[in-house]
């Protein structure tokens, strides 16, 4: 698998969505690791409001990641280049 991730890291909408998909990850892993016991965390004595804030956060964290995966990292910005939207079809990697 070749990616050149230069050109994705020098892309800021890839980058949210990739720092974003990670945090989500990290989270998801932590919840887990306290489903099994292995860590203490009690999300019941959480109030509403704190309930309310982790949910938002999670919500802006999704959209951004979304963002991060439809975006094409070798131009800036959301949209995709003009040689993108002249295809009909994806070019055929050709590895050598």
């Amino acid at each position: 698998m070749k990616i050149n991730w230069g050109v994705r890291f020098k892309n800021k909408v890839w980058v949210s969505g990739f720092v974003s998909q990670t945090l989500l990850l990290i989270q998801a892993f932590i919840l887990g690791l306290e489903g099994l016991n292995v860590i203490d965390i009690d999300l019941e004595t959480l109030d509403a409001w704190s309930k309310w804030v982790i949910g938002i956060i999670n919500l802006v964290l999704a959209y951004l990641s979304y963002l991060g995966i439809i975006t094409d990292p070798t131009v800036e910005g959301i949209e995709d280049s003009t040689r993108v939207m002249s295809r009909d079809e994806p070019i055929k990697n050709k590895l050598q």
